[in-house]
């Protein structure tokens, strides 16, 4: 694991940064980091290159008046993709707009990443969102080699988690299906599109629907439920009321 480093953004945003090894303890990490001890956890678990705008501007006030609103209230700490892209760029701008100071943790692989002081732009290189507050990089080539340690942050420590589904892909498949076996809940975001849209959807008795625990699934509706509900929602599944 690298030292801890910071990420100067510019504009007065700056990030905590640390170099770790896919095989790094997530507990280990956060310690690493310095990310603050916080009343619980939320994993973001979301679509990037191919979530359309469409679904970017819908979101915006949910992630900011419910998500961002709800975690700067409670000290939660949220972790997610860590680029600018898809649902990390919303949860990043809703921080922003909110001046929340919740740890806000980006988790990604080196080898696809840039950053100012880091590697140069590439087509093959997502920039890291500036409206984080902390990044883990994992030393890898591909997508989804950071997906274990995201995911493991939802237990890294001793405190209530769920994770949220937004959009996604096979790679967002596969890691609401490791939450699902390991009883994290699940807030699945109907109407964010792609896997999001096809769980949500499903029937209550199907093949698909039957991977999940139906106690601990949760499905959303963003187009009639309200960014207020949505902070209700996360307070009675963490916090039991």
């Amino acid at each position: 694991m690298s030292h801890l480093q910071t990420i100067v953004f510019g504009q007065g945003l700056t990030a905590k940064m640390c170099v770790v090894d896919q095989q790094v303890q997530p507990d280990l990490a956060l310690t690493m980091l310095q990310v603050p001890y916080c009343r619980a956890t939320i994993i973001i678990h979301s679509g990037a290159g191919q979530m359309e705008d469409i679904y970017t501007h819908q979101l915006m006030d949910l992630f900011t008046e419910g998500l961002a609103r709800f975690a700067q209230h409670h000290q939660v700490m949220i972790a997610d993709g860590g680029t600018h892209a898809g649902g990390v760029k919303i949860i990043g701008q809703a921080r922003h707009t909110l001046k929340a100071t919740f740890p806000l943790v980006g988790v990604a692989v080196t080898q696809t990443v840039t950053f100012p002081g880091g590697p140069l732009k590439t087509p093959n290189r997502w920039p890291l969102n500036a409206y984080h507050s902390h990044f883990l990089l994992v030393k890898a080539d591909v997508f989804s080699a950071e997906s274990p340690l995201l995911m493991g942050l939802a237990t890294a420590r001793p405190v209530p988690a769920l994770a949220i589904i937004v959009n996604g892909g096979d790679i967002v498949r596969e890691e609401s299906l490791v939450h699902a076996k390991h009883q994290i809940p699940l807030v699945v975001l109907k109407g964010s599109g792609r896997f999001a849209d096809e769980l949500a959807d499903s029937a209550p008795d199907s093949e698909l629907r039957a991977k999940y625990p139906a106690d601990k699934l949760y499905i959303f509706d963003t187009n009639t439920q309200t960014p207020q509900e949505f902070y209700n929602l996360l307070h009675q599944i963490l916090f039991g009321d």
